[in-house]
């Protein structure tokens, strides 16, 4: 099944989001992936400041971003936020690990830990703030 395709407006207002969520809990990486089993893309926020205690506050944090954002391209339901030692975000950190996450990188299907997808989208990473 190909994708629906990512468009730039999304892959902006995800970036967006990733950009001023990093502002809470420091984010390791980000990407849209399109799970095989889900059918549309899905933006992934992965950061070692999420675990069992900070999840809620996390997913209050996004709301809130995206409150003041409104961005049309972006749903909170899109949206996923992940622990860095969730699988898949240790497929993720490799993969930037492989590429200097310096770029923007495009896959077509693949696997991230124990999650099928048809296409990824990885965000470079983000410049540690000063």
């Amino acid at each position: 099944m190909d994708p629906r395709t990512l468009v730039t407006e999304e892959i902006e207002a995800g970036a967006e989001l990733v950009r001023e969520f990093d502002k809470f809990m420091p984010v390791k990486a980000s990407l849209w992936l399109h799970p095989t089993e889900k059918g549309c893309w899905l933006l992934y926020i992965i950061s070692e400041a999420i675990d069992g205690g900070t999840l809620r506050d996390g997913y209050h944090d996004v709301g809130r971003l995206m409150d003041i954002q409104r961005s049309p391209y972006l749903d909170i339901f899109q949206v996923k936020l992940l622990s860095a030692e969730d699988p898949v975000a240790v497929a993720v950190w490799r993969l930037h690990e492989r590429f200097y996450g310096r770029f923007p990188i495009r896959y077509g299907e693949m696997t991230f830990g124990r999650l099928s997808v048809d296409a990824a989208y990885l965000y470079p990473q983000l410049a540690p703030c000063p």
